[in-house]
């Protein structure tokens, strides 16, 4: 699977970084975007197939299945270790994304930066059934009057897509993604995820 958010989707961009960069045999403007969005926990199959059911359960009896306005969100909603210390980190960068930020007219007036790389995964789950997760967009020979939008966004929600480069199979998020097994501690026997759940029997 691949992470990748092919509607528009709220986020948060909170940090805009400006440096330079090799490109070519010379120097050109480069640029960091940090951005975090908060997604139903199945955006974790994005990342690995077992991640979501390492670090959820289902709900108890009597406990709160629901969450108003995210369908389907709480299928896992109960998390499994909730003492780990958080955010986690997951190693992944990636090129050939395409990031589009909606600034405000939509259409011609939104922010495209081609060709980008992603990586600087922070993850955040939460009790309920939903995961901060942040991320960094880095782009190489970018355009001044690009930088200079993007910093006046910093601390703002906006809405963006994030496309993977062509060929890729990304993983939709708009509904909440099933799993090979049907029981919540049916895993594979010997796996980190077996053991995990032992502890929980």
């Amino acid at each position: 699977m691949t992470f990748s958010l092919t509607h528009m989707t709220k986020a948060r961009l909170s940090g805009v970084n400006v440096r330079s960069e090799h490109h070519g045999g010379e120097l050109v403007p480069a640029v960091d975007v940090k951005l975090s969005i908060d997604a139903m926990n199945s955006i974790l199959f994005a990342f690995d197939p077992m991640l979501q059911r390492a670090l959820y359960c289902r709900a108890i009896e009597g406990a709160q299945r629901e969450i108003e306005g995210i369908p389907g969100a709480c299928e896992f909603p109960n998390l499994r270790f909730p003492k780990l210390d958080m955010p986690l980190r997951w190693t992944l960068d990636a090129t050939g994304y395409k990031l589009t930020v909606d600034y405000g007219l939509g259409g011609d007036s939104n922010l495209v930066l081609e060709s980008c790389t992603i990586g600087d995964f922070k993850l955040t789950p939460k009790e309920g059934g939903t995961v901060l997760v942040g991320f960094r967009v880095q782009k190489a020979d970018i355009a001044e009057d690009l930088i200079g939008k993007l910093a006046t966004l910093v601390q703002h929600d906006v809405q963006i897509t994030l496309e993977p480069p062509e060929g890729t199979n990304p993983l939709p998020f708009d509904s909440d993604t099933p799993t090979d097994a049907d029981d919540e501690d049916d895993f594979p026997v010997g796996s980190p995820e077996a053991a995990f759940a032992a502890t929980q029997a």
